[in-house]
């Protein structure tokens, strides 16, 4: 933790709060910078803090990576490779795990620099994925599907608009689903909506060694291409196929990227029994499962160790040694992102738009049994990626646990939200995410979990939230009238969903300013002429046991200094913009501590 932090903005229907010359003039530093396209400086003891804490104790095992231009920024791992009583393989960053649907990433990736190496055609990478694949399958597939693929083209595997059929348990048997895909032949390619599907990548085992190896394949086709029969043509020739495929994998495309070993899609076999992750059911199941696959899918085969992606991320990110520069725009493609290439994925989130002028951020998930993984392009040529191998986290919400870590340790959050009960203190950032602490320091018992409304309200929408030592309590101004949902800090409607609320009928929504509870009532503050009042009730009316009354804040506080106040049994706290808080009875905030700091760390005014 660092001092260059911020403290809560109150959100609870204050509009402004006074900002001093030197922050207004830091503003105007950072937005000056923004525009020219800067995201602030990440600090990878806030990344590795984040993921670590969302991850921690809640999977198997994890680990993950976040690099920059020439450079591993954070990195970390935690928990079990391989169970204590099942191989007791504690996770690290050189650990290999499976990751699933981002294998497409690696093979499209492969596929791209091909092009490049082999040209297919004439013009750039980008003019030849226009070529018809049909041009490029084995001559006997050719001469069986190439009128059902007229028009299919490579920029539409890429783009997951190819037509194509999924892997599907509906084909016929004897059937594989790339010869049951090539049966049933491309629908109107590229004119529908992108349709991830494995077979658009699945295919690339024909594809790259067509290209890459035309000698090599020509010969197979010569020697097994009059096979009787299509299932013994196809038995025959697929895994010759898949055999090329992984060795133009392996001898030409990984050496492009590691100097060491390389990835690999069956660690057991290839690499020892200890070198990898097993997946498993849960969190704490010591029964574990790892593929022994006989050949290397390209849609998802392989074993990567949080190391690699960091190597993959800065040769294909930072460098033009795979791909060029426009081939890698089109990839991202923040103008067009419905033809982005290869990414499947779209996390939309307006943080760093500003900045960059982008609120899309292309991403692929994986997932293969329990095996979870992420990887995702962020600000400023950061590449993050995590895996993990219990399924407790779906890949997406993997990835938007690195966006989020990216977010915190750039721009920081800001804690919309405080509330306290006589156990802790809890601070509220939109995610939703919760941390619990003591009245200084919000996140010193708990860190970042995750917590939701009903559904249906969003967190921008919440006015306030309070607690009691039994439920925290949502409350939303709509419809002029206040209304309160109630639950748990991770479930906030889960005791009851949303219900109307009164406050004192001496004033409208427009004067109240906070809501707190305690284990006696709840209490409703009022901004009265720049004097704070305040009421207390029933959750249903929050002036049910005490109408209004005057309260007095700390010497030389006003009203426009307040960032939040909450209540516990004991007493009322009040925090103020400046990173001082102080205590006290309902009629005085500040007659038991007065001015004391909290740390401002992590929370932004």
């Amino acid at each position: 933790m660092n001092n260059n932090s911020f403290v809560p903005i109150n959100s609870f229907g204050i509009h402004a709060i006074c900002i001093t010359m030197v922050g207004a003039l830091l503003m105007m530093v950072f937005l000056s910078q923004a525009r020219a396209g800067d995201v602030r400086e990440v600090n990878p003891d806030k990344f590795e803090h984040f993921v670590h804490s969302r991850l921690k104790d809640r999977v198997q095992g994890y680990s993950f990576t976040l690099v920059a231009p020439g450079q591993t920024k954070a990195h970390g791992a935690g928990g079990y490779a391989q169970h204590p009583s099942d191989g007791n393989v504690p996770m690290t960053t050189s650990v290999y795990s499976n990751i699933g649907s981002v294998s497409k990433v690696i093979t499209g990736v492969a596929f791209l620099h091909m092009l490049r190496e082999h040209p297919i055609g004439s013009g750039t990478v980008n003019q030849q994925l226009d070529t018809e694949v049909r041009r490029f399958l084995p001559p006997r597939l050719r001469r069986q599907y190439q009128s059902k693929l007229r028009g299919l083209t490579f920029r539409h595997l890429l783009t997951h608009k190819s037509g194509l059929v999924q892997e599907t348990n509906d084909r016929p048997d004897g059937w594989t689903n790339i010869e049951w895909a090539l049966h049933k032949g491309s629908t109107n390619p590229g004119t529908g909506r992108r349709d991830y599907n494995n077979t658009n990548i699945s295919l690339m085992r024909l594809f790259i060694p067509m290209i890459a190896y035309p000698n090599a394949t020509a010969w197979q086709e010569a020697e097994h291409g009059y096979a009787a029969g299509r299932r013994a043509y196809f038995d025959a020739i697929l895994p010759v196929y898949n055999n090329m495929y992984k060795n133009y994998m392996n001898r030409r495309f990984f050496k492009e990227i590691f100097s060491g070993q390389k990835p690999v899609c069956n660690p057991h076999d290839e690499i020892g029994s200890r070198s990898f992750t097993k997946s498993y059911p849960g969190r704490s199941r010591s029964n574990g499962y790892f593929p022994r696959p006989s050949a290397c899918a390209p849609q998802g085969g392989f074993f990567f160790s949080a190391r690699q992606f960091a190597q993959f991320a800065k040769v294909f990110g930072h460098t033009n040694k795979l791909v060029g520069n426009g081939i890698r725009k089109r990839m991202m493609r923040p103008d067009d992102i419905d033809d982005r290439l290869v990414f499947s994925k779209v996390l939309n989130d307006s943080v760093f738009e500003e900045q960059t002028g982008q609120s899309a951020w292309p991403f692929h998930g994986g997932t293969f049994k329990n095996y979870r993984a992420a990887l995702i392009p962020l600000p400023d040529k950061h590449y993050a990626a995590a895996v993990i191998n219990s399924p407790e986290f779906s890949s997406s919400q993997l990835t938007r646990i690195l966006f989020d870590a990216f977010v915190y340790a750039t721009v920081g959050f800001r804690a919309e939200h405080l509330s306290a009960n006589d156990d802790h203190h809890f601070a509220y950032y939109p995610g939703i995410y919760v941390t619990a602490g003591n009245s200084q320091d919000f996140d010193r018992d708990k860190k970042f979990y995750v917590s939701s409304l009903d559904g249906t309200r969003k967190f921008e929408d919440v006015f306030d939230i309070s607690a009691n030592n039994n439920l925290h309590f949502a409350w939303f101004k709509r419809n002029q009238g206040l209304w309160a949902m109630r639950g748990n800090s991770s479930n906030m409607d889960s005791d009851r969903s949303l219900y109307p609320s009164k406050i004192d009928p001496v004033y409208t929504l427009d004067n109240l300013i906070h809501v707190s509870s305690n284990n006696d009532m709840h209490f409703a503050w009022y901004n009265d002429n720049g004097e704070l009042w305040v009421s207390g009730g029933a959750s249903n009316d929050l002036a049910s046991k005490r109408r209004a009354s005057k309260s007095k804040l700390a010497t030389g506080k006003s009203i426009s200094d307040l960032v939040a106040i909450v209540s516990s049994s004991r007493s009322h706290f009040a925090y103020y913009d400046n990173c001082t808080f102080s205590e006290g009875e309902t009629r005085n905030l500040a007659s038991i501590q007065v001015r004391r700091n909290f740390l401002c760390t992590d929370i932004e005014r």
